[in-house]
């Protein structure tokens, strides 16, 4: 029984086949930091003293609640103007040349002349006088050398048919004659020149759209907000709107609530709200997109801290620094919810009642990073 065990030993141990060295992870991580353990910056007293460093807590209170929403800017109901021809004529220019579409002019500026055409049946009127006149100066003029009229009657017939020519000439100008004698059509209002239709020279009918001017200095956002939202909506009170290129600190531009015609979309399931942006110095342009904030009733409990607190790396990521010590500061992201005022509502961030880095921040930001070396 010995041996018959022992063969059995020999064959399991001559079967079984070697075992295989661990395969190499197809990645490795050397020298590995967790956002735990970042730079540590410790300052001298009188470094602190002399950037002036303070500090607040981080609280946690109720803050309104925001949807944010990409919006889209209009030109308001009633802003756009457009002038048409008066009458039937011909397009001259102001000055030069006819103004270019985009520029801005102000109320009262002419942008273009009209000079008056006749009607077909007024030239055809003054034709009819002028030769009814020619016909009536050479009668009184052969009649003349008869003796059989007056010296004064001739010279009224010459002088009528004079009359008629001149207003034959008047119906039928050539070229810029009647410049001086053309309507002046001015901008109604401030704001740009828009849809310039005509060119210089051109004949036009009574009625033809000539050019429009849009008021900028005031504009409509477009915000489509969800159907099941809207009645959250705070009442009355205003949105925040930035530009889709605006940096991180932005606090945007507040849009009061615009009384405009109701508005929907069944297929995307949204309602519009509009919101009036002044635009003064021509910020925004109409049809441009941008990101906006519609304000919503009730509030909710958030982390809070004062904006100042914030700074932004290259990769837009937002941090603090946090008071761990005397003179001893660490860096600790956040993640920004929204921007209410001078207030950051943060998703996540430091504990309540942490310490963190008001005046100063961006010193702090240069020190670590070689800038304040």
């Amino acid at each position: 029984m010995r041996i018959e065990a022992l063969l059995c030993c020999g064959l399991a141990l001559g079967c079984s086949k070697p075992s295989k060295p661990p395969e190499p992870h197809p990645a490795t991580i050397q020298n590995p930091v967790k956002e735990s353990a970042l730079t540590t910056v410790k300052l001298t007293p009188e470094a602190e003293t002399r950037l002036g460093v303070t500090t607040a807590l981080v609280e946690k209170r109720a803050v309104a609640r925001v949807r944010r929403v990409a919006g889209e800017l209009v030109v308001p109901v009633g802003r756009t103007v457009t002038v048409t021809a008066p009458m039937a004529g011909t397009v001259l220019a102001s000055g030069g040349e006819l103004l270019k579409p985009g520029t801005m002019v102000k109320r009262g500026q002419v942008v273009m002349r009209l000079f008056a055409l006749p009607s077909a049946a007024d030239i055809a009127a003054a034709e009819s006088r002028l030769e009814t006149a020619r016909k009536r100066a050479q009668r009184s003029a052969d009649l003349l050398k008869e003796g059989a009229v007056a010296e004064r009657a001739n010279e009224d017939a010459q002088l009528e048919l004079k009359l008629a020519e001149a207003n034959l000439a008047a119906a039928r100008p050539q070229g810029g004659a009647g410049g001086k004698l053309a309507l002046p059509l001015t901008a109604p209002r401030d704001g740009v020149l828009r849809d310039l239709r005509v060119g210089e020279g051109q004949s036009v009918a009574a009625g033809t759209v000539l050019f429009q001017v849009d008021a900028l200095d005031e504009l409509w956002v477009r915000a489509p907000l969800f159907a099941g939202d809207v009645a959250f909506v705070a009442a009355g009170a205003p949105a925040t709107v930035r530009s889709l290129s605006a940096k991180p600190n932005d606090p945007g531009r507040e849009a009061k609530p615009a009384a405009a015609p109701p508005a929907a979309d069944p297929l995307a399931v949204s309602v519009d709200l509009f919101f009036s942006v002044p635009n003064d110095d021509r910020a925004f342009q109409p049809g441009e997109r941008v990101m906006v904030s519609v304000p919503l009733s009730g509030g909710e409990d958030s982390l809070v801290t004062p904006w100042a607190a914030l700074v932004y790396d290259v990769h837009g990521g937002a941090w603090v620094y946090e008071a761990a010590g005397a003179q001893t500061f660490v860096r600790r992201r956040v993640e920004v919810k929204h921007r209410t005022g001078d207030t950051a509502v943060l998703a996540s961030g430091p504990a309540l009642g942490t310490r963190v880095v008001t005046a100063g921040v961006l010193e702090l930001f240069g020190v670590e990073f070689g800038a304040g070396h």
